[in-house]
């Protein structure tokens, strides 16, 4: 027989209970508490590449109930539950995931309780709840394409009162990149009365949209607009911005920074140098076999790790943006998935933003004669019309593929690209 293995994990979120049950002498429950689990598998578990960590935070209301809703919170995601009350014990109703709560290499896994039951207690003798819990039992299960398999765990929990404040967290740790928006998470579910905007050094301010959207909490605020480069973002929020337990939000101590600028693009057809922020781009005079597609240069992104972002002045009578490119690519069914919506333009004067998508030759394929892609499509001519009131300039983005959902690009076949002549005309 293997031996049971104990691990401490961390559930990184949230369970709201706005509502608790009749008991002989309740206690009242209007606090927060930070809970530590530690799981315990059979037959060693998943692995001992699981991380650690401290645990969720559970947030009691003071309203008499026997049956409240709860919210399970991972991040800006959240499942909500049905707990039940029976003297100080609060007990699951359902079954409940903990949703993205942990990815290792290309797998998504996830914790589902299936029995769940807490204790609340108070230590001090005060008459108010400082302490629960508790123990449950559920699965840690792998995700793999569509195949899941899980290993069975036994939980213990414990947890004291939190009086955090809470804080707004970027979901990006460098510079956020200027087409990507902005989202903050809270540290804590939020009550969904307060407002919280963005500033610039300019002054302009921007209202940040609560989520989830009409929800009786707030677990994270975002804004889909366009950023200006190089420039640090300031928060400004009221004292009603509070979490459950009333609580007033933080000020965060480290300042949000947006991408350098990379300076306006010459429009020379790549031949002179390259203005960009990139990581792994080049300009080559070939690729493999493939001579550069016009002039001595073109831009070779050689790896979809790779990003690009560059400024392109438009000038008055300018209708289209244009470039000239052929996807670099290995040999398999729709390798060419890989680029969708991963090229982008911009246009700050009307805080909008488009995606392009290449027409490629699929029935033709060129070989490159090199190692890191076998095959070439034929050269594609890309055009998108300006819209009406574009300004003086775009913002033309090579993004990486990869999202917070999808952080290692998932099934994607790896694709490259050579790019020539990009210009407003």
């Amino acid at each position: 027989m293997q031996p049971i293995r104990s691990l401490a994990l961390s559930l990184t979120g949230a369970l709201l209970l706005p509502g608790c049950f009749l008991e002989p002498d309740p206690l009242p429950l209007a606090d927060s508490f930070r809970v530590d689990v530690t799981l315990s598998f059979e037959n060693n578990g998943p692995g001992s590449e699981l991380p650690e960590g401290t645990g969720f935070l559970l947030h009691l209301d003071g309203a008499a109930a026997s049956s409240v809703a709860a919210l399970f919170k991972s991040g800006d995601h959240a499942s909500s539950a049905e707990f039940a009350r029976d003297g100080s014990r609060i007990i699951l109703r359902e079954p409940v995931a903990v949703p993205k709560y942990y990815r290792s290499g290309t797998r998504d896994a996830r914790v589902e309780f299936e029995a769940l039951e807490l204790e609340v207690l108070d230590h001090d003798g005060d008459g108010s709840a400082d302490a629960v819990k508790g123990s449950g039992r559920g699965s840690f299960v792998f995700l793999v394409g569509d195949s899941r398999y899980g290993e069975s765990f036994t939980a213990k929990f414990s947890g004291e009162r939190d009086d955090d404040a809470p804080q707004l967290y970027s979901k990006t740790f460098d510079r956020l990149h200027v087409l990507d928006g902005l989202t903050l998470v809270a540290s804590k579910p939020l009550q969904p009365a307060g407002t919280v905007h963005i500033s610039f050094g300019d002054g302009a301010v921007v209202p940040l949209e609560r989520l989830p959207a009409g929800a009786s909490y707030v677990t994270s605020f975002q804004t889909g607009a366009i950023l200006p480069f190089d420039t640090e973002i300031s928060l400004q929020f009221g004292p009603e911005v509070q979490d459950l337990a009333g609580i007033g939000l933080e000020d965060s101590e480290e300042p949000l920074l947006t991408m350098l600028d990379p300076g306006m693009f010459a429009e020379d057809g790549f031949e002179g140098e390259l203005a960009a922020v990139s990581y792994e781009v080049e300009l080559v005079t070939s690729f493999d076999d493939l001579p550069a597609i016009s002039g001595t240069r073109s831009l070779l992104v050689a790896h979809w790790s790779s990003a690009l972002t560059m400024r392109v002045p438009l000038e008055e009578g300018d209708t289209h943006l244009r470039f000239q490119a052929r996807a670099l690519y290995d040999d398999g069914e729709e390798p060419f998935d890989c680029l969708a919506g991963n090229l982008r333009v911009g246009f700050p004067a009307l805080d909008q933003i488009t995606t392009l998508s290449p027409a490629w030759n699929r029935d033709i394929k060129e070989d490159t004669g090199g190692g890191d892609f076998r095959f070439a499509t034929p050269v594609t001519t890309v055009e998108l019309a300006l819209p009406a009131g574009a300004g003086s300039e775009l913002i033309f983005d090579i993004s990486n593929p990869t999202t917070e959902d999808d952080p290692y690009g998932g099934p994607c076949i790896p694709v490259g690209l050579l790019i020539d002549d990009l210009r407003a005309e």
